[in-house]
């Protein structure tokens, strides 16, 4: 299968196993870094799929595979609501409900220029922080540290620069004892240990809140997981 094709098939994946969970409101809080060919360590793709600041046919929002087309066009989910600039450097936010079950999930386009941002975002809201409550409608939901499920797509940015300093984590009895971070081919960063639901690793963090690394420890300078 084509990397393109893996992005929103993984995702769509998780979306589902949280989708059957139970009856209580799951929220999933999706980090995007679109893709940039001048501001991002990537190999470049075609300019039209790689402007990191058009979300209308960027590689992983507008495009065909994108995350934005790919969850507008599924039967499974409805969009309920589209904003933009809802952040700083947050080009776009949409919302998605599942059409049988009571969850939502929550997308941001950071624009591709500010991919460190959009890294530091992801890892601070895997460890439980910035939660936030989003209004849509009527509907009250719980984003950012607060999510139940987050999930990164996008480069992988820290090839190119180094994470920030391990924190103990803010809410670690809501999502066990252990935040763990799964690397995929495109959809590189999405967290573990949501009601027991475990793969193989290269990144995550434990109880005491300290980053591991697998095989790109030397590189990012943080402690290897024995």
């Amino acid at each position: 299968m084509a990397a393109r094709h893996c992005l929103p098939l993984t995702l769509f994946a998780w979306a589902i196993m949280v989708a059957h969970l139970g009856s209580a409101q799951r929220v999933i809080h999706v980090v995007v870094a679109l893709c940039d060919n001048v501001n991002q360590g990537i190999v470049p793709v075609p300019a039209v799929l790689g402007n990191g600041q058009d979300t209308e046919r960027n590689l992983y929002w507008g495009a065909a595979y994108g995350v934005r087309s790919w969850f507008n066009k599924s039967k499974e989910w409805k969009r309920i609501e589209r904003s933009t600039y809802p952040r700083t450097n947050i080009l776009e936010r949409i919302t998605w409900k599942h059409v049988t079950e009571n969850v939502f999930l929550v997308a941001d386009a950071y624009d591709g220029k500010f991919i460190q941002q959009a890294t530091n975002d992801f890892l601070s809201y895997a460890g439980g922080y910035d939660p936030t409550t989003l209004q849509v409608g009527d509907i009250k939901l719980a984003i950012g540290g607060s999510a139940d499920l987050i999930a990164y797509c996008g480069h992988d940015g820290l090839m190119d620069f180094a994470p920030p300093a391990p924190r103990q984590p803010a809410n670690s009895d809501k999502r066990g004892r252990h935040s763990r971070v799964h690397q995929q081919t495109v959809l590189q960063r999405s967290v573990e240990g949501y009601r027991g639901h475990t793969s193989a690793l290269d990144y995550w963090f434990d109880g005491a809140g300290s980053l591991y690394a697998g095989r790109r420890s030397t590189r990012l300078g943080v402690q290897r997981k024995q």
